[in-house]
């Protein structure tokens, strides 16, 4: 119970904005993260999660906060084993991904255009971090900024230590296989809002 109001408490001060807060706020309902796994070495099933939050604050620091329980695979007992096993979301209830952005590179953007680069991102599963090379599209406007994926990105599970969540599915589900190398597809949507101070 603790550690949920922790998360709640974190994710909470991702989405009000303070005078030390930017007023670039992640527009949760329009954007995605999906995921697609790959079971005994044919099976391919796509996933997402539906409740993402985050920001972007004035010195270009984007973060993103997953929340692993809305994790959605169309399958309901295969929800409620990817957050018991796999994820542990009683423990680590979310993930979280900090990307840092230079948001004067995108000034000069017009309506619509886009900027392709390949950023570095810290992403936080389970309490283990790990630096990805994630090639992304930009585009800026007035008061949008759409960060997304220009191809998948594989996520290989043995970096966050989700190996014997993976191993533990596979046997609940009496599979062959489940591949560990899992492709991710995001795509972020930051909508700029009036700063308040408090």
């Amino acid at each position: 119970m603790y550690k949920r109001l922790i998360f709640s408490l974190m994710s909470l001060a991702l989405i009000i904005p303070t005078a030390a807060q930017a007023a670039w706020l992640l527009n949760g309902d329009a954007s995605s993260v999906g995921f697609v796994s790959v079971k005994n070495g044919a099976v391919v099933e796509s996933h997402q999660f539906k409740n993402l939050s985050g920001a972007i604050s004035d010195t270009g620091e984007a973060r993103l906060t997953i929340d692993l329980d809305s994790v959605a695979t169309m399958i309901p007992i295969r929800n409620e084993r990817m957050r018991a096993l796999l994820f542990n979301t009683t423990e680590f209830p979310a993930a979280f991904v900090s990307i840092d952005l230079e948001m004067d590179k995108y000034d000069n953007l017009g309506f619509r255009d886009s900027l392709s680069e390949t950023l570095k991102v810290d992403l936080t599963i389970s309490g283990q971090t790990a630096a990805v090379s994630v090639p992304v599209s930009i585009t800026k406007s007035a008061n949008k900024v759409i960060v997304s994926s220009i191809k998948p990105v594989v996520i290989s599970a043995g970096n966050w230590g989700l190996m014997p969540g993976i191993e533990a599915l596979r046997a609940i589900a009496g599979l062959t296989s489940i591949t560990p190398a899992v492709p991710v597809s995001f795509a972020l949507i930051f909508e700029q809002r009036i700063a308040k101070t408090y």
